[in-house]
């Protein structure tokens, strides 16, 4: 070896065993060592190990994969908006948003095969007697289906219920106040149409 090619590789070799910590000058023994790292080192490289560990990976992901169902491969269909409607309850009937009283002719017509809520708002004036009256409606359909709210006084001004339209082919419902009050005989009057389309 030249003198040139020994100074280049105790020059390598020293700067590989400070990056160990190591000192040269009490290692005489140490050889330099390449750039790249010898495998025999970490004892998992190059052997079974690895491959069973990308197995078990492999396979973890694919359970987490078929687990989900479904639901991960396609996309479920888009639920449609839920609705909202009010209807004012006072002595004279059933009223819409603008005042005006449901009847055979004015109904509340509902989509089709949409989760409909109803919230029915106390609307009685304070100077009316029926002010202190309690209200709760029942709304029925053709085939005995029926769902009711919770109270509607002058301490609990709304009550909503919701319910899916078109469930079990229904196509008409009708809405009712089940307590006796003043007004009792025009609470009769909320015929909820579903739409055609």
């Amino acid at each position: 070896m030249t003198a040139t090619r020994k100074m280049t590789t105790r020059a390598i070799a020293r700067a590989d065993n400070e990056n160990r910590g190591g000192n040269l000058d009490h290692d005489r023994d140490s050889r330099p060592r390449s750039v790249v790292q010898d495998t025999s080192v970490i004892p998992w490289k190059g052997t079974a190990m690895t491959t069973r560990i990308a197995t078990v990976i492999i396979a973890l992901a694919l359970a987490a994969t078929l687990a989900g169902g479904p639901a991960m491969i396609y996309a479920a269909a888009p639920e449609k908006v839920p609705v909202e409607f009010k209807v004012r309850v006072s002595e004279k009937g059933f009223l819409d948003e603008k005042g005006t009283l449901y009847s055979a002719k004015h109904v509340l017509t509902v989509p089709k095969d949409a989760v409909v809520t109803i919230t029915f708002l106390l609307g009685e004036d304070l100077t009316s007697l029926a002010v202190g009256d309690t209200h709760q409606i029942a709304v029925k359909s053709e085939d005995g289906w029926k769902q009711e709210t919770g109270s509607i006084w002058i301490m609990n001004r709304e009550s909503s219920l919701t319910f899916r339209t078109s469930e079990n082919g229904r196509v008409q419902y009708r809405a009712y106040c089940i307590l006796d009050c003043i007004g009792m005989e025009h609470l009769t009057n909320l015929i909820i149409q579903v739409a055609a389309t």
